[in-house]
């Protein structure tokens, strides 16, 4: 009953994108028994009333209305079909989750000329935690390049949903501010 629990951890979490446990009421697994026991009575008790009505069971070729499997055919679906495969996240939860980070080497041109600013980039990072596609969202265009240079090269621990890697898009603020 274990993997009912989890199914419908997994299920509320694919759903609200947050991570709860379900732990109001009686135990899941009474819980879920019960439900199962009802459904299975529920499908017993309208394939009986089906054969009484028509004299044959659905076996024998009559079609019946109720097209349910039995019950040792159903399988809960494994948590990952549920699971978003990519989520966003704020650049603050980002920042929290990065490893390595290397510094942006400040453009020559751009220092010369006293540019500086703040380069926002679009981020999406893999579940092993590396940056896997990076787009310029804004920023001064001498700096632009080198922030991109620099991200490329940074990675992150891989961010978990209800306990599975998934893929995350996220902004980055590279700030160039020469030093005096």
């Amino acid at each position: 009953m274990t993997d009912a629990k989890k199914y419908v951890e997994c299920a509320i979490g694919a759903h609200l994108r947050i991570h709860q446990t379900w732990d109001e009421g009686p135990p899941i697994d009474v819980e879920v028994h019960s439900t199962i026991s009802e459904f299975t009575n529920w499908r017993d008790e309208a394939e009986q009333a089906k054969t009484d009505k028509t004299g044959s069971s659905k076996s024998e070729g009559q079609g019946a209305d109720l097209q349910l499997p039995p019950s040792a055919d159903l399988q809960p679906l494994p948590c990952e079909i549920l699971m978003p495969r990519k989520v966003t996240i704020s650049a603050g939860v980002a920042a929290g989750m990065l490893k390595t980070k290397v510094d942006p080497v400040y453009p020559a041109e751009a220092l010369k000329n006293h540019a500086s600013g703040t380069v926002v980039l679009q981020v999406a990072i893999s579940t092993k935690g590396r940056v896997e596609a990076l787009r310029v969202i804004n920023g001064p265009a001498s700096l632009q390049q080198a922030a991109l240079d620099a991200v490329q090269q940074w990675t992150y621990r891989p961010y978990l949903l209800n306990n599975i890697p998934v893929e995350v898009e996220t902004t980055i603020n590279v700030v160039f501010a020469p030093s005096r």
